[in-house]
């Protein structure tokens, strides 16, 4: 076992091999960690297992991989996250049918109003985190911008006066050390700023790109069609709406016959009031089977407790119209156990519940998301830790697990 004190050297040498700029740094800093063989044998046998697969987590070998900052699998956690809990409410389907039905019509539905709440600006954190970077620009001189070509241009530095920044705007690459992966950073935000380019991972701020996002949210982009589409179903519809204006063009269609127009309007009536009788029957029928119900329960009530009968017949008294009649028997309903069987859950892996906070139900059912209610008491317990592992490690202390139990 490690000693805390002994846990965050350990950690900083780790961040050495995880951040390395050249072979050089990177043997080294390997070379350290094996040092410790003698002192800390499972951490060395650790690292040696996780550094057969250096190409894979070792950022220098990363460096030709567009991730657009997104180093880690959250992205993919986030989709089946809102796939298991928005689409499928943590239901599972009947079958394979009633799951491509859920992402076809479903699914479909939320990534229209995802879309279309960019495209209203209604999410300010976008717009927020692009002024923010706008704001570390402040020293930038636009006439230092320098054109290489059509696609590229030059930024100079902020701390550096000899440090250059070339920036592709067709693939959205900066050789900073953010933007050099694809990630938004501020020296292209500075030049679509003043110099009003697109760049294809830049946010959508401008009116333009958003007047796009809300033509793709609503697919009017030409030859594109949305999952409930098809060419042939979108040809039908042309060809109907064809067919109805040939007919309101037509001159015959504005000839009407005041006989046969009466003739469907008797026929109208006739069916109204055959319906209206078919429901008189209907209610005849529920009532004499609700009254055959009330005998056969009446025989129970020698074994109902008797306070519990008196409760009932004052609720009885109190009913003096139908409203209050529906509403008792709308509550009995509800309270009856013979409800509807519940479908089977997704089940919740026993790592994710023991993170949760106190107060949260410890079953598989969602958890509301959002701003809880002011009519539910908040829980003033003490404030969690920012879910910063850079910061954590500093502080010398572990990585959000101040919520839930069983750690």
């Amino acid at each position: 076992m490690v000693l805390k004190e002994k846990r965050l050297p350990l950690m900083r040498m780790f961040q050495k091999v995880l951040y390395s700029a050249d072979e050089v740094n990177l043997n080294e800093a390997t070379s350290n960690i094996l040092s410790l063989k003698d002192e800390f044998p499972n951490f060395v046998k650790h690292i040696e297992n996780y550094f057969k697969r250096k190409n894979e987590w070792v950022l220098m070998f990363r460096r030709d991989i567009i991730t657009r900052g997104n180093n880690t699998n959250n992205y993919a956690k986030a989709c089946i996250r809102i796939l298991i809990e928005i689409i499928l409410n943590r239901t599972k389907a009947y079958n394979v049918v009633a799951l491509v039905e859920f992402i076809c019509y479903v699914w479909e539905e939320y990534l229209i109003l995802r879309i279309l709440d960019h495209a209203h600006n209604r999410r300010d954190n976008i717009q927020r985190n692009y002024n923010k970077l706008c704001s570390r620009t402040s020293n930038f001189n636009i006439n230092q911008i320098t054109t290489i070509s059509e696609t590229c241009y030059s930024v100079p530095s902020s701390k550096s006066e000899n440090s250059v920044y070339t920036i592709d705007i067709q693939i959205g690459v900066c050789n900073c050390y953010v933007g050099f992966k694809g990630a938004f950073c501020k020296h292209q935000a500075f030049l679509q700023k003043h110099l009003n380019v697109s760049l294809p991972n830049a946010p959508p701020i401008t009116s333009n790109e958003r007047y796009a996002l809300g033509q793709l949210a609503l697919v009017m982009v030409p030859g594109l069609l949305g999952l409930k589409e098809n060419e042939s179903s979108i040809q039908s519809q042309k060809e109907s709406e064809y067919s109805n204006i040939d007919y309101e063009n037509h001159d015959s269609c504005h000839i009407e016959s005041f006989p046969r127009s009466k003739e469907i309007s008797n026929k109208n009536d006739i069916n109204l009031l055959q319906s209206l009788a078919d429901d008189i029957v209907t209610s005849h029928k529920a009532n004499d089977a609700l009254e055959k119900e009330f005998l056969r329960v009446k025989e129970f009530l020698n074994d109902v407790p008797l306070d519990i009968r008196q409760k009932l017949t004052k609720k009885l008294n109190v009913i003096k119209n139908a409203q209050q009649l529906t509403k008792l028997m709308v509550t009995c309903c509800r309270g009856l156990s013979i409800a509807t069987k519940r479908k089977g859950q997704i089940k919740v892996q026993p790592t994710s519940i023991a993170r949760r906070r106190q107060g949260v139900i410890r079953g598989s059912r969602r958890i509301p998301a959002g701003r809880p209610p002011t009519s539910v008491p908040q829980n003033k317990a003490t404030k969690k830790k920012k879910h910063n592992i850079g910061k954590n490690i500093n502080l010398g202390q572990s990585n959000a697990k101040s919520h839930g139990r069983g750690h």
